[in-house]
């Protein structure tokens, strides 16, 4: 028998206040090229446009398995021009990565969604594919456990779907939106010597 698994928010909150810990003092750089395969892989040829330093108390306590970081200090020199396309958080050290995450696009709406198992999600012409984790908010009333970080299964070109029963939730609540996980930043171009500053960033622990 398979086993899916499912945090709780309590589950969820230490997994996130666990990782989040060990970025204290430490750094958020930010590169253009592909993202690696994981945190571990080591750069090839992505170049460094910004460093950012997180505080000495990088993220504030998660609630529901999002850790928001605490102000985190600009980069006041950049070190190259180029297109951010996403970032990497490391140790003080700053030679030990902790997690990487990409730098996406902005919001986007979710238009209607199925009361069904598992939930499924409409957004004409979505463009992911099952994998994906994408960060959904902006739910409330019953459907508040539909928000979190989901690894999302492609259904059609419009729909995608997410591990949660709505069966029960009735009338879609709330206006609910989705985002690439991580840090959000527009594909900012970032310019030689300008200053990179970060005003929001949240680690979100995979619930499913």
């Amino acid at each position: 028998m398979a086993l899916t698994t499912k945090l709780s928010n309590e589950a969820a909150n230490a997994e996130a206040d666990g990782a989040c810990v060990l970025a204290n003092t430490g750094y958020l750089r930010i590169y253009d090229g592909a993202q690696p395969a994981t945190a571990d892989t080591a750069l090839g040829a992505q170049v460094l446009l910004a460093e950012l330093r997180f505080g000495a108390t990088a993220f504030a306590g998660a609630s529901a398995g999002v850790a928001t970081a605490n102000a985190i200090t600009a980069d006041s020199s950049a070190n190259a021009s180029g297109t951010a396309a996403w970032f990497r958080a490391l140790k003080s050290d700053g030679t030990s990565p902790l997690f990487d995450g990409t730098v996406g696009t902005a919001a986007k709406t979710i238009s209607a969604v199925s009361q069904a198992n598992p939930a499924v999600m409409t957004k004409v012409g979505h463009g992911l594919v099952t994998g994906n984790k994408m960060l959904i908010s902006g739910f409330t009333g019953a459907w508040v456990p539909a928000n979190g970080l989901w690894a999302v299964v492609y259904v059609s070109a419009d729909t995608f779907s997410i591990p949660v029963d709505s069966t029960a939730f009735g009338a879609i609540a709330g206006s609910p939106v989705y985002a690439d996980a991580d840090l959000v930043l527009d594909n900012v171009s970032i310019v030689l010597g300008g200053t990179v500053s970060v005003t929001a960033l949240t680690f979100t622990a995979l619930k499913a």
